[in-house]
């Protein structure tokens, strides 16, 4: 167990503060927008609207700090279905909660006064003579709406003597209010009448229609904001970050972790919550450097799923562990889970349609149809699913979470499952397979680029970040914008605009791109606009490309795929159109590390000038300038060898216990032959001789890199002297250490070398030895070549 880590900071628990709160800028901006409106006197109810673990709860709680910047009172209340069994039940329980809340604030004197005791009593039928009417009906079960009217507005009168300006009754699992209908109808009749006073509701798709019926018109009356899975892969990374802070470059999962997470989940939180936890779990407990998917994940993973499944979820479970060892990876198209059979069947064919740039025969599509068919039918059949032509099964976010566990524990095969319309899914799917067949760049770009007149569009954001380093300061005040509270607070008057939401995601996605050109060590990025037109959706996409040659040449390639198949875009009410290609510069290093310490996103990336500097300096003897180079890089980028070569520094700083420490981390998850010998040099210098003989003898009986070479490396001397050679094979390298440390005789060592087909010549080492070096004693030389 480290115990050198915080406590596992991804709690599956509602989130309470805005800092903690990640990818919901829209939802929060539309929250307080409301809330500015009820401070102004209107009652502008809201009604938050998505599945079950989405966050909902969180953007409730969280907001509580917009509601006391516009000096609103927040109520919340978690509804049960104990709470709703009748009307005076339900308001007596939001009686108690606006009185016992207000009184927190000094409203009849506080909790401790002698005026309060008596609201307490009155909400109790104790004394009839209270300051609010309805308790004097609790016994007769009735609620007058007007008696409530007057009753609230007693109350706000209260409230606005303490500096308040408005009332937000906050109501959690508000699907319980769908088991009464009176319920909904004594709140409208309640709350259409009152001035200040907003409801805000948080609830499934099947809350909100009842709402809409009853509350008619229902625009006028709610605003309806959809809380939906993240729709970005860099909302996942702010989640990790802001729950990571300072730990996070070191332990947080690297970009790709990011990308498999956002595709395994489809950006659902209350999943990546869990995958978050169980990996940051892996790194608590020494099995890994920092986060990311293994097969332990999974494991873990479906165990979590399986404790919360009903009777007949794990009856399903059973047979879905048998379907998913080969026959579910083998029908690819039910990941499309939001399709029916038709919509499933449709895609498919246009798909391998567009993929072999020719129409399919007769017989082709009804194979198609028939064997897309045929898998629904046969998960019903299985009991798997309650309807034979569509994806539906109870318990349905558990199933689907144990059904991608089974798959990748059974299979061995990644499950994606895919939700969205069928032109959506259309549409994602035409940018791979022009991607692919054009040979462009994979990178995912998760939404559609949809903003417009923006000084900050999507060619303005990768000009800035690629070419002028100067203004990436307005890139990143129009992403703090987004996600600063200081922000949303000093908006009095104006939404925060769509533009500036897309910005921070644009920005990120922007950087990962440049981010993979430089470690790629490329010269320029081409990316030609794509607008696609699929059914009633239009969007514009990018194919990126690195280093071109002629823009012209890339252009005219993706042209040419688009008019062989132009009779297939046609036939499947697809049209799409090209832009102007654009090209810009790739960045050097001082350039990302800017962008990156600025923006605050973290990329990793690969600087090799900055690698062969850090060794240059080591080389010419000085080593603090390349311990700080090394240093550095390990900020921006998380690689082994990097981490190696800092702990080669150490040990010839003296500071054995920080290369002790690195080598030991390192190994955990890179095992290589060189940086186990680091490990066993370090034993040795510290006195421990007998550890370091028996890591090289262990590693020995595992050894595999015959054909591995090190630009530098440790080597103990017959002197028992530490040494550097340089080019060397590390097999030679191991071999002479453990020769000298008494492992092997000197013939054992020269028929391991010789046997493995390495013609070794002493003579040629070269040995190169640095101030703080034990000087050859022959010599006495500094730096020598032997």
């Amino acid at each position: 167990m480290n115990e050198k880590l915080p406590t596992n900071p991804f709690a599956r628990e509602p989130k309470t503060a805005l800092r903690t709160l990640s990818g919901r800028s829209s939802e929060i901006a539309q929250l307080n927008y409301c809330y500015q409106l009820t401070a102004n006197g209107q009652s502008n109810h809201c009604a938050l609207i998505g599945p079950r673990g989405v966050g909902k709860s969180s953007l409730i709680l969280s907001s509580k700090e917009l509601a006391s910047a516009q000096n609103l009172l927040v109520v919340n209340i978690d509804l049960n279905l104990d709470k709703v069994k009748t009307l005076t039940i339900f308001w007596k329980e939001l009686y108690v909660s606006l009185c016992s809340t207000a009184a927190k604030y000094d409203c009849w004197g506080g909790k401790d006064g002698d005026e309060y005791e008596q609201v307490v009593r009155n909400l109790c039928g104790q004394n009839l003579r209270g300051p609010l009417q309805l308790p004097r009906f609790w016994n007769d079960g009735v609620c007058p709406d007007t008696v409530i009217k007057e009753d609230l507005a007693t109350i706000f009168g209260a409230l606005t003597e303490k500096g308040f300006q408005g009332i937000l009754v906050c109501i959690d699992e508000a699907d319980c209010l769908s088991i009464d209908v009176s319920l909904l109808q004594s709140l409208r009749n309640v709350f259409q009448a009152t001035r200040a006073i907003s409801l805000v509701l948080a609830g499934t798709a099947k809350i909100f229609s009842q709402i809409a019926e009853i509350f008619s018109p229902i625009p006028r009356q709610f605003h309806k904001i959809e809380v939906l899975a993240f729709p970005h892969w860099s909302e996942i990374q702010s989640l990790t970050n802001n729950a990571l802070g300072g730990i996070a470059a070191s332990v947080g999962p690297d970009i790709n972790t990011i990308m498999d997470l956002y595709r395994i989940t489809g950006g659902d939180p209350s999943e990546i919550l869990l995958y978050c936890h169980e990996m940051y779990k892996e790194v608590e407990l020494g099995n890994t450097d920092r986060m990311s998917l293994n097969h332990r994940v999974y494991g873990a993973v479906f165990q979590e799923f399986r404790k919360f499944t009903t009777d007949d979820a794990r009856k399903i479970a059973e047979r879905l562990e048998v379907l998913s060892t080969t026959y579910i990876p083998r029908r690819d198209w039910l990941r499309n889970a939001s399709l029916d059979v038709e919509e499933n069947t449709n895609l498919r064919i246009a798909l391998i349609e567009l993929d072999e740039g020719k129409q399919l025969a007769l017989s082709e599509i009804e194979k198609i149809r028939s064997d897309v068919k045929a898998s629904y039918e046969h998960l019903y059949y299985e009991g798997v699913t309650s309807d034979p032509r569509a994806l539906v099964m109870n318990d349905a976010a558990c199933i689907r979470g144990l059904w991608q566990s089974l798959v990748r524990l059974n299979s061995g095969d990644e499950w994606e499952w895919r939700d969205g319309s069928f032109y959506e899914l259309l549409l994602f799917d035409i940018q791979k397979i022009l991607t692919q067949k054009t040979g462009a760049v994979s990178v995912i770009f998760s939404s559609p680029i949809d903003v417009n007149s923006s000084e900050f569009d999507d060619d303005r954001i990768f000009e800035i970040l690629a070419c002028k380093p100067e203004q990436a300061d307005d890139i990143a005040e129009a992403v703090k914008s987004v996600v600063s509270f200081a922000f949303v607070k000093q908006q009095t008057s104006q939404r925060l605009s769509k533009t500036k939401v897309a910005t921070f995601h644009q920005t990120s996605e922007t950087l990962f791109l440049l981010g993979e050109a430089f470690n790629k060590q490329k010269k320029s990025i081409l990316r030609i606009p794509v607008t696609m037109e699929v059914g009633t959706l239009t969007a514009t996409k990018f194919l990126t490309y690195f280093d071109s040659k002629d823009p012209n040449d890339e252009l005219q390639q993706v042209r040419s795929f688009i008019e062989q198949r132009n009779g297939i875009f046609q036939q499947h009410n697809i049209t799409i159109c090209l832009g102007k290609p654009a090209m810009y510069k790739v960045p050097d290093f001082n350039h990302m590390r800017h962008l990156i310490a600025k923006l605050g996103i973290l990329v990793e990336i690969q600087p090799r000038e900055e690698l062969e500097k850090g060794i240059k300096q080591f080389t010419e003897g000085n080593i603090k300038d390349a311990t700080t180079t090394f240093e550095g890089l390990l900020r921006f980028a998380n690689l082994p060898f990097t981490k190696n070569n800092l702990a080669f520094c150490y040990i010839h700083l003296g500071e054995l216990e920080k290369a002790e420490a690195l080598l030991e981390k390192l190994l955990k998850t890179n095992r290589k032959n060189l940086f186990v010998h680091n490990l066993a040099i370090v034993k040795y210098l510290k006195g421990d001789v007998n550890s370091a003989k028996a890591i090289l003898e262990d590693e020995w009986a595992n050894f595999s890199a015959w054909s591995d070479t090190a630009l530098l490396m440790n080597v103990i001397s017959e002197r028992g002297l530490l040494e550097i050679w340089q080019d060397v094979p590390v097999a030679v390298g191991i071999v002479l250490t453990m020769q000298n440390l008494g492992v092997i005789s000197k013939e054992e060592s020269n028929s391991i070398l010789t046997s493995n087909g390495i013609n070794f010549d002493r003579s040629q080492i070269r040995v190169l030895s640095l101030q703080n070096h034990p000087k050859d004693d022959t010599t006495g030389d500094t730096v020598s070549t032997r």
